[in-house]
């Protein structure tokens, strides 16, 4: 195996990822984290969704991390396999003025959850039957290098469903 020498983390990763290098180089650094639009939280929010839209997931940890640091939310919603033990530094949480939510189903009375099934039944259930799916309402779709435009029109409200990027 060879020992290449790189300047920096960014330019090892160009060697093995060279689409999503050509990715970050060409449309997120120059289009979407220098425009001054773009509040930080929004542009770490279109960073999560290209790098899941591209397959990325490897990459996802870290800049969940800055999305968080950057206002982002983190929601947990259950857990699995019984593990919940977590340690942070409550420093970490209050400087950075991060915003935890959880909830898991089985601590809420059963009433809650027979009306939760029930609102599901009534709304939702029948949308599933017979081969139909749902369909979410589509306002518009911008091309990934126009997401500040994208983000224009959910701040004007103008939208009626959702604003969709694509790549």
């Amino acid at each position: 195996m060879s020992h290449a020498n790189f300047s920096s983390p960014r330019e090892a990763a160009r060697a093995f990822t060279p689409k999503l290098a050509a990715f970050v180089d060409d449309t997120l650094y120059p289009k979407i984290w220098n425009d001054p639009a773009l509040a930080l939280r929004d542009r770490s929010l279109i960073t999560v969704a290209a790098l899941i839209a591209e397959g990325h997931l490897d990459e996802l940890p870290s800049h969940l991390r800055r999305a968080l640091a950057n206002g982002g939310r983190l929601i947990q919603v259950g857990i699995l396999g019984g593990g919940g033990n977590v340690s942070v530094e409550l420093e970490q949480i209050l400087y950075r003025h991060l915003q935890i939510m959880g909830t898991v189903m089985k601590s809420r009375p059963q009433e809650e959850k027979h009306a939760m099934v029930r609102r599901f039944r009534e709304h939702w259930l029948d949308r599933f039957a017979g081969g139909t799916s749902l369909e979410p309402v589509v306002d518009s779709t911008f091309e990934l290098a126009r997401a500040a435009d994208a983000h224009r029109r959910m701040e004007s409200s103008a939208n009626v469903g959702k604003i969709t990027l694509t790549m």
